[in-house]
């Protein structure tokens, strides 16, 4: 019987090392719902360190809902302070800034996701970045930061610019990001 059975082995190793093959990698992962939302803009732009096009949220389907009975100024877009570093490509090139809480609807697939949140914790006036203090919440059901300052954070690793990820199991079909 040894011989029967050493040459569906030896099958089922050359399969596999067919496969993966020094060189070639898997496929990348490509993510069902690519959504890039670049606050404070309100343009699709591209970006030097990734292919992927950036949607502003200004007069677009991604545009934050503001705070019931404030009306539509609660939040403020602004370009960024001038930089010579990353901080001076998307999406660190905008902001939007606000007292108040403000919401985002992102239409998504149920499914796990990829959240990834981008910083550029400048100051601006009227917004010095000592005091910023903020939470994102989604779905309902998640807190990704509460009372967070991206400005200790960014100090602390000495980069002007910083990413947060999470990844997470969506069973909705509408995301709220607050």
């Amino acid at each position: 019987m040894k011989p029967t059975i050493t040459p569906l082995y030896l099958s089922l190793f050359l399969h596999i090392h067919t496969l993966l093959v020094p060189g070639q990698s898997p496929p990348i992962y490509s993510p069902v719902d690519d959504i890039t939302i670049a606050c404070g803009n309100s343009r699709q732009q591209p970006t030097n360190f990734d292919p992927r096009i950036w949607s502003g949220d200004i007069n677009s389907k991604l545009s934050p809902i503001e705070a019931a009975g404030r009306g539509n100024t609660t939040s403020q877009s602004r370009k960024a302070p001038p930089s010579s570093s990353s901080a001076s490509q998307v999406p660190y090139t905008t902001a939007r800034l606000s007292y108040f809480e403000f919401t985002y609807k992102i239409p998504l697939s149920p499914s796990q996701k990829f959240i990834r949140l981008h910083f550029n914790p400048a100051s601006y006036p009227d917004f010095d970045r000592s005091n910023s203090l903020f939470s994102v919440k989604a779905g309902g059901s998640f807190t990704f930061l509460k009372d967070f300052n991206a400005s200790v954070t960014a100090d602390m690793y000495g980069s002007e610019t910083f990413m947060r990820e999470f990844c997470v199991n969506i069973d909705l079909e509408l995301f709220r990001v607050l």
